[in-house]
């Protein structure tokens, strides 16, 4: 998506300080190589990717992945690294990610690769 739409974070754009960077904190010399890369977060899509797969489980712990993706949203929005549309759209991304991921057959999948390593392991066993 970074490569098909590269976005620039609000810092860049409008010139929002970087307060850990401006700061002085330097957690290393490489620590920001793509500074485009702000549309969708994943930094708030990818608790929100467990939290929906935690929800689609009824497992408790989607409600601790779902306060760590807003609290996630809220500093890297205070932070100047993203919009809140990157967040809505990061969280869009991760819901649509589990959707599609519910659709596969995964006993289909599982069946087909079974077939291919049946094929291969008999493949290995013929050869003299």
């Amino acid at each position: 998506m970074f490569i098909v739409l590269p976005a620039e974070p609000p810092w860049m754009a409008i010139g929002v300080p970087r307060l850990l960077f401006d700061s002085g904190f330097n957690p290393g010399p490489e620590i920001d190589p793509n500074q485009l890369a702000a549309f969708p977060s994943l930094h708030a899509a990818t608790p929100a990717l467990f939290a929906f797969f935690a929800y689609q489980r009824r497992q408790r712990a989607w409600m601790l992945f779902a306060a760590q993706t807003l609290l996630i949203a809220i500093t890297v929005v205070y932070f100047g690294e993203h919009y809140v549309l990157d967040i809505i759209a990061g969280v869009t991304l991760a819901f649509f990610c589990v959707r599609m991921s519910s659709m596969v057959d995964v006993d289909m999948a599982a069946r087909a690769v079974a077939r291919k390593v049946k094929k291969s392991v008999d493949t290995l066993l013929e050869r003299p």
